[in-house]
C-alpha cells in the first residue's frame, strides 16, 4: 500500500507524527493496510538449506512492543507454525529457525491484531492466495545446521523393489542419529502427499505405519523428514509397490501396549517485565505472564488423536481469548476438531479463521462433506447507561457509551465433489450472526448469509492448475431494529416484496439495512480465479479477481471490496546457471457499481532477478527487485485527483571466504523508494535503508560473531517542519552485534542492538538499546530449560520525554516425550 496523501504539518498532534514516523523507517517492496495497520517487509530471493532465515519489517499503526507474528512452514507441508517478533522502534525482526528452512522452500506471511482482534496479514489476501515464497537450495539428504551431526533416514521394511500384499504392509523406518538428540515430535510423514504422522508410531530410533484399507493395489509414494534438537534435518523419498501375492512375514513392529504412549512436547515458562520511567505509562503488556503449551498425539485402536493447548494469563474476559485449545479425532474417513479450529471452505468464504467450536470432516473420495459451528468472537460487555425517554418504545432509552464485542455466532456446511488429482468441485453455505442477548451496550448488531462454490482441476501431473471460487452474500448491518415486514417496506421504502421477510427470520434478518436491496448488477457476487502451468522451468500464473462493492463476509475480512482485475506472473530459472527471474504485472479498479465520482485505476509491475552460483565460490548470492506503482482516478484537481507513481528498488547480495581458518560471510541489502504525486507535493517521498552485515563462524567449533550496522533516512519533501523549514525527515541508524554458542546441549545468543534517531519529525529524536542473553540447556531425557533476560533503555529527546528502562526475564521448562 502506499503512504497517504494527507499532509502532515506541526500543528497535527503527537501522535499522528509518531504514527508517521513509524511509516518511513523501511523502504518496502510491498505493503499491506488493515485500517490503519501498514506492515511492510522485503523478502530475501532465496535461502540455503539448513541456515536461519532472517525476517524483518517495520510496521506503523500499532504500540511499542506489538507481537508480529510470523507464520511460516516448508512449501505445502503441513499447518503453518507460528514465530513471534516484537515491535521495537517502529521495526521488528526475527529468524525463522534453521529447522523449518529446507527444500523446495519456505512460504510465510505476517500478521498483527487489530485493536478490535481482527487479523490484519501482509501480504494482502494471505493466507488465501499470496504467501511470501522463499527458495530453498538443497545440500544433500541430510543438512545441517553446523551443531551436531545430521540424523540418518532409512528404509527397514518392506525390501525395495518387492511389491507388497495391502493388507501386509508395515513400513518401517529406522532413525541413525550420532549425536543421540532425535526429536520424535520433529518427524513427519507423507504418504501421497498427505500427511500420516498422527497414524505413525514414533520412536527416536524407529517409526513403524500399517496403511487402512483406503490403500489398495498401486503404489505408494512415502516421504520421510525428521529433525534432531540442534535443528539438524533428514530427509528419505521412495516408492512401495502393492499388489496382490506380494511379499508376506512381514513383522509388525508397533507397540505391544493396549494403549500406546502418545508423543509430542510439553511447555511451561513465565516472563516478567520491570518497566521504570515516564515512558512506562504506554505499558500495554502484564508486568508477569505464564505460558503453557502442550502437543500430544497417538492412536488407541482405530482412533488416531492430536491434543494441541496453549494457555496464558493474559487471557482476560473484557478481551477476546488468547488462549488455543484443539483436539483433533480421526477415524478412517471422519475428522472431528474440537476447541480453536480454523475451517476452510472458500477462499471468498472462510479461509483459515479461527472459530472457537468444532468441526466434522467426512472424507471418502469422491464424496467429502464438512461442518462447523462454533463462534468466531465472544461477548465483552460495552459501557453505558438508560435513560428516561417518552419517544423510546416502552419509555427507556438505552445509552451506549462504548460499544462491546457480540458472541459472533456462526454455522457452516460444505459438500465436495471429485478429488484433488483431477477434478474437484465444492459447495458451501455460512451464516454468521451476532448474538443480541450476549451484552446489553453494544452497537449495529449483524448478520450475514454467504453462498459460495469452488473448482479445482489438475491435469498433466498436476503442471496444470486451475482454482476457481465464487460467492454471494447478503448481509444486514443492524438487526438491533428487528425485521422489515412487508407492509414497512411498501410504505417507508416504496418497494414491493414478493416474499414476507419475516418468514424468512431465522435465515436472515432483513430490515433497512440489509445490503444490497437491489440485485441488479450483482453487486454483491465475488469471484477469483487463477491459473498456474508448470512449463520446463518456467512457472506461470495469472489470476483474475472480482469482489463486488456490497460483497461482505464476516468469516473473512481482509478481501479487498469494490474491486477487478488480473495480475499475470511468470517465474523461471536458467538450467544449472543458479539465475532466478520473475515478471509481473497486476491491473484492477474499484467503483464496480459506478455510483462514485471517480473510478481509481491502479498499475503494477514488478521483476526479480537472483543468481545463486553453484558448487560453492567467494560469491554467495545477488539479488535485485524492481517495483512501480502507478495510481490515477482522472481528477487533477487537489481535492479529489489522484494520480501518483512509487518506485521501490532493492539490492542485496552476499560473500562468503576463509578469514585464516575463519569463515566470513558478508551480506548487503539496500532499499530505495521514491513516490512522485502529479496532484498534491505534500504525498512525495523518497527513502533509503541500507543495511550491512557480517557473520564470523569457526569451522570446528559452533561458535559465530555477528555485525550489523544499517542507516534508514525517509523525507516528506512537501511538508513543513517544526521550524516553518521546508521538508520533513526522519534517520535511524542501527548498530547490532551478537556472539551465539549453538552447541547441541547449551545453545546460547547474546545480542546488543542501538537503535538512534534525529531529524526534525516529531518523536524522530530518541534512541534506544538493548541487550539480550537467550541460554537454551537440554539434558539427554528430551528435556529442555529456555532462559532468556535482557535490559532495554528508551531515551526520549522530544518534548514528551517519555524516558524509560526495561528489564525482562523469560524462564521455560520444554519436555519431549
Amino acid at each position: 500500500m502506499k503512504p497517504s496523501k494527507r499532509a502532515v504539518s506541526p500543528r497535527n498532534s503527537v501522535a499522528a507524527q509518531c504514527a508517521l514516523l513509524c511509516l518511513v523507517l523501511f523502504a518496502p517492496g510491498a505493503r499491506a493496510q488493515c485500517d490503519d495497520i501498514h506492515l511492510s517487509h522485503q523478502p530475501a530471493a532465496a535461502a540455503a538449506a539448513g541456515e536461519a532465515l532472517s525476517i524483518a519489517g517495520v510496521a506503523s499503526g500499532l504500540d511499542e512492543g506489538h507481537g508480529i507474528a510470523i507464520h511460516h512452514r516448508v512449501i505445502g507441508e503441513g499447518d503453518f507454525e507460528v514465530l513471534d517478533a516484537w515491535l521495537r522502534g517502529g521495526r521488528f525482526d526475527a529468524e525463522i529457525p534453521a529447522s523449518r528452512v529446507a527444500p523446495p522452500g519456505v512460504e510465510y506471511y505476517l500478521a498483527a491484531a487489530a485493536p478490535d482482534g481482527e487479523p490484519c496479514t501482509h501480504p494482502e489476501g494471505a493466507p488465501v492466495d499470496q504467501l511470501f515464497v522463499v527458495r530453498v537450495d538443497s545440500t544433500g539428504e541430510g543438512e545441517s545446521t553446523g551443531a551436531g551431526s545430521p540424523p540418518v533416514v532409512t528404509l527397514i521394511a518392506p525390501d525395495a523393489g518387492l511389491p507388497v500384499e495391502p493388507g501386509e504392509l508395515v513400513l518401517v523406518l529406522g532413525f541413525l542419529d550420532p549425536d543421540g538428540d532425535l526429536d520424535p515430535a520433529g518427524v513427519t510423514l507423507r504418504v501421497n502427499g498427505r500427511d500420516r504422522s498422527d497414524e505413525a508410531t514414533i520412536r527416536p530410533e524407529v517409526l513403524t505405519w500399517v496403511p487402512g484399507p483406503e490403500f489398495g493395489a498401486g503404489g505408494l509414494e512415502i516421504v520421510c523428514e525428521a529433525r534432531d534438537l540442534a535443528g539438524n534435518r533428514a530427509r528419505l523419498a521412495t516408492t512401495v509397490a502393492l499388489s496382490p501375492g506380494g511379499a508376506a512375514g512381514i513383522v509388525d513392529m508397533r507397540d505391544d501396549e493396549r494403549i500406546p504412549r502418545p508423543h509430542g512436547r510439553f511447555s511451561a515458562s513465565s516472563r516478567f517485565t520491570d518497566l521504570q520511567g515516564a515512558g512506562a505509562v504506554n505499558r500495554q503488556e502484564p508486568a508477569r505472564v505464564l505460558d503453557g503449551r502442550l502437543d500430544a498425539r497417538g492412536r488407541v485402536g482405530f482412533l488416531g488423536y492430536r491434543a494441541r493447548v496453549f494457555l496464558t494469563s493474559d487471557d482476560k474476559p473484557e478481551v477476546q481469548p488468547r488462549s488455543r485449545f484443539r483436539l483433533d479425532l480421526v477415524a478412517g474417513p471422519v475428522t472431528a476438531r474440537i476447541g480453536d479450529v480454523n475451517p476452510r471452505f472458500n477462499p471468498l468464504t472462510i479461509w483459515g479463521r479461527r472459530v472457537r467450536g468444532a468441526t466434522l470432516r467426512l472424507d471418502t473420495r469422491p464424496f467429502q462433506a464438512q461442518l462447523v459451528s462454533g463462534a468466531t468472537a465472544r461477548a465483552v460487555e460495552g459501557a453505558g447507561h438508560d435513560s428516561l425517554d417518552v419517544t423510546a418504545p416502552g419509555g427507556v432509552r438505552t445509552i451506549v457509551d462504548q460499544a462491546g464485542t457480540y458472541t459472533r455466532d456462526l454455522l457452516g456446511v460444505r459438500m465436495g465433489f471429485g478429488s484433488d488429482r483431477v477434478m474437484g468441485i465444492g459447495l458451501e453455505a455460512l451464516k454468521v450472526k451476532d448474538r443480541l442477548s450476549s451484552i446489553t451496550y453494544g452497537l449495529r448488531p449483524k448478520d450475514n448469509v454467504v453462498l459460495g462454490g469452488d473448482l479445482r482441476i489438475r491435469l498433466f501431473g498436476r503442471r496444470l492448475r486451475l482454482d476457481t471460487a465464487a460467492a454471494m452474500s447478503l448481509l444486514t448491518d443492524d438487526i438491533s431494529s428487528g425485521v422489515l415486514t412487508k407492509e414497512e417496506a411498501d410504505s417507508t421504502f416504496g418497494i414491493s416484496l414478493p416474499f414476507d421477510p419475516e418468514a424468512f427470520e431465522k435465515i436472515l434478518v432483513i430490515n433497512s439495512s440489509t445490503t444490497p436491496m437491489n440485485l441488479s448488477g450483482l453487486p454483491n457476487l465475488a469471484v477469483q480465479s487463477s491459473l498456474h502451468a508448470d512449463v520446463a522451468t518456467h512457472r506461470l500464473e495469472f489470476r483474475y479477481r472480482r469482489i463486488g462493492a456490497s460483497y461482505r463476509s464476516l468469516a473473512t475480512t481482509t478481501l479487498p471490496v469494490d474491486r477487478r482485475g488480473f495480475r499475470l506472473r511468470d517465474a523461471f530459472t536458467l538450467p544449472d546457471r543458479g539465475l532466478r527471474f520473475s515478471a509481473e504485472f497486476e491491473t484492477y479498479r474499484d467503483n464496480l457499481a459506478d455510483e462514485k465520482t471517480h473510478t481509481l485505476a491502479t498499475r503494477v509491475y514488478a521483476a526479480d532477478v537472483g543468481y545463486r552460483p553453484r558448487g560453492g565460490g567467494a560469491l554467495t548470492h545477488v539479488n535485485s527487485g524492481l517495483r512501480l506503482y502507478d495510481q490515477d482516478n482522472g481528477d487533477d484537481s487537489e481535492g479529489e485527483g489522484v494520480g501518483n507513481r512509487t518506485l521501490y528498488f532493492s539490492l542485496g547480495g552476499g560473500l562468503r571466504f576463509p578469514l585464516g581458518r575463519l569463515a566470513q560471510t558478508l551480506n548487503l541489502n539496500a532499499h530505495v523508494s521514491r513516490r512522485r504525486d502529479d496532484i498534491a507535493e505534500t504525498g512525495e517521498t523518497s527513502g533509503l535503508n541500507l543495511f550491512v552485515e557480517s557473520r564470523t563462524a569457526f569451522p570446528e567449533l559452533p561458535l559465530a560473531f555477528g555485525l550489523l550496522a544499517g542507516r534508514t533516512t525517509h523525507r516528506y519533501p512537501g511538508l513543513t517542519g517544526p521550524e516553518g523549514d521546508d521538508g520533513l525527515d526522519a534517520n535511524f541508524t542501527t548498530v547490532q552485534a551478537s556472539a551465539s554458542y549453538l552447541s547441541p546441549k547449551v545453545p546460547a545468543i547474546l545480542t546488543w542492538r542501538l537503535v538512534n534517531g534525529d531529524g526534525n519529525m516529531t518523536g524522530a529524536h530518541s534512541s534506544r538499546s538493548t541487550i539480550d542473553l537467550a541460554v537454551d540447556y537440554r539434558f539427554d531425557a528430551g528435556v529442555g530449560i529456555v532462559a532468556r533476560l535482557g535490559h532495554a533503555r528508551f531515551d526520549d529527546a522530544s518534548e514528551t520525554d517519555l524516558d524509560y528502562d526495561e528489564a525482562y526475564f523469560r524462564l521455560g521448562l520444554e519436555q519431549r516425550f
